[in-house]
């Protein structure tokens, strides 16, 4: 007849690497830290978002395999003047002013007129196309400067 061996479930605890904090607070495990200087800030992307030099240096050399294995280049747009123009609705011509009442789909869905903050947007020629094509070689990260 056969034993019975009872197993004991070991609790093992991980030290967590603390990759980055937001807030003094740390983004894996929650355990929080005196705000200081070391890290790379990326406030633009949170507040106060700050992630440890290994951290970057990690995510940066997983992105370029992951570039690399799809075949892609990064390719970054500015939005203003290069995908899309905008213009106050106080600033467009007399040559322009039909475009204030012209029928949206007369325009293809590419002018939009933004009322609560009296600014019209018009997308470039050839913007859809553009961005399907450069899609398939490209990973696009858009700027608005």
């Amino acid at each position: 007849m056969g034993r019975i061996v009872k197993r004991s479930r070991v609790q093992s605890r991980t030290v967590c690497a603390h990759p980055g904090f937001m807030c003094g607070m740390c983004i894996e495990c929650g355990e929080t830290m005196e705000d200081d200087d070391s890290g790379v800030s990326f406030g633009y992307m949170g507040k106060k978002l700050r992630l440890a030099v290994d951290e970057v240096a990690r995510l940066r050399e997983k992105d370029s395999k992951n570039l690399m294995q799809c075949k892609k280049l990064c390719l970054v747009l500015d939005l203003d003047h290069t995908l899309l123009n905008s213009t106050r609705l106080s600033d467009i011509s007399p040559k322009e002013e039909y475009l204030k009442h012209a029928i949206p789909d007369a325009l293809e869905g590419s002018l939009f007129r933004l009322e609560r903050i009296h600014m019209m947007t018009k997308l470039r020629p050839y913007v859809h196309k553009f961005l399907k094509e450069a899609s398939e070689l490209f990973e696009m990260y858009i700027h608005n400067g």
